[in-house]
């Protein structure tokens, strides 16, 4: 089936990520908070045989009937490699938040990514010149059967170069500059894109990683 970008209700999917994410985490709650997301538009890659009312409610699981044979995660990571690595924004970065990550844990020592900490939680960063298996791992690592968020922002963090901890500069700085938010929707094997208004030149970097998740 071929796949296309939709853009979805606002209204809809604000409240959709109100009810997911209010309350969580340090940055996700900032963002929730903030009124950051009034000021973009929401898309998912759908099957273009299907209109967009299909979809809703979005935890209905309609949106994952296309999907048999398309690895949106492959998708996801290909568009992230895109933005991150490409030039299609001037300092393009994904910052990611790990409910999930303990930091007595061995496992987590483990991990070579750059991190920030606040409070007990996890978050992760990738700028320029991050390689693929990179961007891969910290999908996976954030991955959640409840809800996997990810954020893109274009934005220098040279400020907090030696920065360990997210302070609250730093996080205003996070999220002033977000440019597009991925959540998990329906069977938390899709999702939902929010672009910020004036970035709307990174939806055709979307369409073109549609393929990988056809072709992986």
């Amino acid at each position: 089936m071929a796949l296309a970008i939709a853009q979805l209700d606002h209204s809809i999917c604000s409240a959709y990520v109100h009810d997911s994410i209010s309350g969580l985490g340090h940055l996700l709650a900032r963002l929730d908070e903030s009124g950051v997301l009034d000021r973009g538009g929401f898309y998912c890659i759908k099957g273009a045989n299907y209109e967009v009312s299909d979809l809703y409610p979005l935890d209905s699981g309609a949106l994952g009937h296309y999907n048999d044979n398309f690895d949106e995660d492959a998708a996801l990571i290909a568009f992230i490699d895109k933005v991150v690595n490409s030039g299609v924004v001037a300092d393009g970065k994904l910052i990611a938040e790990d409910w999930s990550a303990i930091l007595e844990f061995p496992y987590f020592k483990e991990r070579k990514i750059k991190h920030y900490f606040s409070n007990d939680q996890v978050f992760y960063r990738l700028d320029k010149g991050a390689d693929i298996e990179s961007i891969r791992s910290v999908v996976d690592y954030v991955h959640s059967p409840y809800r996997t968020c990810l954020m893109l922002v274009d934005v220098s963090m040279a400020p907090f170069v030696e920065t360990t901890m997210i302070s609250d500069a730093m996080a205003a700085r996070i999220i002033d500059n977000v440019i597009v938010f991925v959540v998990s929707i329906s069977d938390s094997t899709n999702y939902m894109y929010w672009v910020k208004g004036g970035y709307e030149h990174v939806l055709p970097v979307l369409t073109g990683s549609i393929q990988k998740g056809l072709s992986d």
